[in-house]
C-alpha cells in the first residue's frame, strides 16, 4: 500500500479469507478495514483446502455444487468483515475450471482473476489470455502476454 500510495495510486487485495481459522474474524476484520480505510480495494480469493478438505488444494478438484457453496461462504465472510459485497474472485494457485464460472454466476461475482496461461493447475478447455468473457462473467487474466511456450494456449 506504501508503495502504490507513494505514486498516488490505489490497489485491488485479494483476501484469503478462510484464513481466519487460523487467525479469527477480528483480526481479518483488521487487515479488511485496515487496506479500506486507506483507499483500496478488497476482493475474494479463496483456498478451499484451508477450510474444507485439505487433501483438495484446488478450487477445481469440487463439484460444481461444492464450488458455489464455498465461493457464496467466502463472498459471505468479505461481506461480514467489510460491509461491501465482493465483484471479483481470485482462486488459490489458480486451480480454476470451468465450473467455476458457472459458480461465480450463480453467486453473482461477475469478474474472475485466476487464469494463469500456462501454469498445470489451470483445468480450463481453452484457457485465455486476454481480458474475455465467459459464461456471464469478465475474465481479467493473471497474465496478458505471450511466450513461446504459451502460443499452444491462443487461437
Amino acid at each position: 500500500m506504501d508503495e502504490l500510495e507513494k505514486i498516488d495510486a490505489r490497489g485491488v487485495f485479494f483476501i484469503s479469507v478462510f484464513e481466519y481459522k487460523n487467525y479469527g474474524k477480528e483480526q481479518m476484520r483488521n487487515l479488511c478495514n485496515s487496506i479500506l480505510n486507506r483507499g483500496h480495494d478488497i476482493e475474494l480469493h479463496i483456498h478451499p483446502a484451508r477450510a474444507f478438505d485439505l487433501d483438495r488444494p484446488y478450487l477445481y478438484q469440487y463439484t460444481l455444487s461444492e464450488q458455489k457453496a464455498i465461493i457464496k461462504e467466502g463472498a459471505a465472510l468479505i461481506t461480514e468483515f467489510t460491509g461491501q459485497n465482493p465483484i471479483a474472485l481470485r482462486v488459490g494457485a489458480y486451480g480454476i475450471n470451468n465450473n467455476t464460472f458457472l459458480a461465480l454466476s450463480d453467486v453473482g461475482i461477475p469478474i474472475d482473476s485466476s487464469i494463469y496461461c500456462g501454469c498445470a493447475n489451470s483445468k480450463l478447455v481453452r484457457p485465455i489470455n486476454s481480458v474475455s468473457e465467459k459464461d456471464g462473467i469478465i475474465e481479467f487474466p493473471i497474465t496478458v502476454f505471450g511466450r513461446k511456450k504459451m502460443i499452444r494456449f491462443f487461437g
